[in-house]
């Protein structure tokens, strides 16, 4: 049995997440975060946990879903476009799979068959290279209902889907 992987997203104050990742332990992984920052770490999600710090703000961690191990890369590569439409990541790659060694388009690829596969339930063709520029208004609004709830800690996926079912009660999708 493979071990539960968290996907998360680091944040300011205003919980507006700047980065996502995953882990198996997210306390830890905060840690291991600002330690790398104050550290002189040279990245630009250092930099910008620099920053915060220097503002007298904090960092905090959010976590947005969880999965078995073996199915980390999709999840992680879904959740970091998802966010990257309504925030700015500073994720330089397309997370595990980039570390995996795949090219910009065999992430990019991938992760348009992983939302084709999320949204239809089945593996499917290739949708058209221009849906990876549409907002997924449905992502929108879950990250918008959350964050006006100022919901911290982890979000799993029944809670995603109330959410979901909230934000379509509202016409916000």
């Amino acid at each position: 049995m493979s071990k539960t992987e968290y996907i998360y997203v680091l944040h300011g104050r205003d919980g507006k997440p700047f980065y996502c990742g995953h882990t198996v332990n997210p306390e830890r992984r905060l840690k291991q975060h600002v330690d790398e920052a104050l550290s002189g770490g040279t990245s630009f999600k250092c930099g910008h946990i620099c920053w915060l710090i220097s503002q007298g703000d904090e960092v905090g961690i959010k976590i947005v879903d969880q999965c078995p191990a073996d199915e980390l890369a999709d999840l992680e590569a879904w959740w970091i476009d998802q966010l990257g439409y309504e925030y700015f990541l500073y994720n330089g790659n397309g997370g595990k799979r980039r570390a995996n060694g795949w090219t910009d388009t065999e992430v990019k690829n991938a992760i348009q068959d992983a939302k084709w596969e999320r949204k239809h339930g089945k593996p499917g063709p290739r949708p058209d290279p221009t849906e990876s520029l549409k907002v997924d208004a449905r992502a929108r609004a879950v990250m918008k209902l959350m964050e006006a709830d100022r919901f911290v800690g982890k979000i799993t996926r029944y809670e995603f889907n109330q959410y979901l079912k909230r934000a379509e009660s509202l016409g916000m999708c």
